[in-house]
């Protein structure tokens, strides 16, 4: 029953690649481009903080359950984290201001 827990912890971490990634690049482009003060921080911040909330959601969410039930909540949260990741990046890309060239 330990080893639902254990993959989802190891799939949530891949998750959280793109996030910290961005959260440690993208200042550096931004202020390379001369916008640095347009940098997006409360959404980079929630891009990062969302995967480890929604595990967490998910594992009470699956206390007591069987696992297929468990495994499921867990892959829904999984799929849900990913969904709000590519969004944020999203709205961060139409928010951005007019890069100087």
């Amino acid at each position: 029953m330990i080893l639902i827990p254990i993959v989802f912890a190891v799939l949530f971490a891949l998750g959280l690649f793109g996030p910290i990634s961005n959260l440690a690049a993208l200042p550096g482009v931004y202020e390379a481009y001369g916008i640095g003060d347009a940098v997006p921080w409360p959404l980079l911040g929630l891009a990062v903080a969302l995967p480890p909330v929604l595990y967490v959601v998910a594992l009470l969410l699956g206390r007591g359950r069987p696992a297929f039930e468990r495994a499921l909540i867990l892959t829904v949260s999984l799929a849900t984290s990913f969904a709000l990741y590519f969004g944020i990046v999203a709205f961060v890309a139409a928010i951005q201001p007019p890069l100087a060239v």
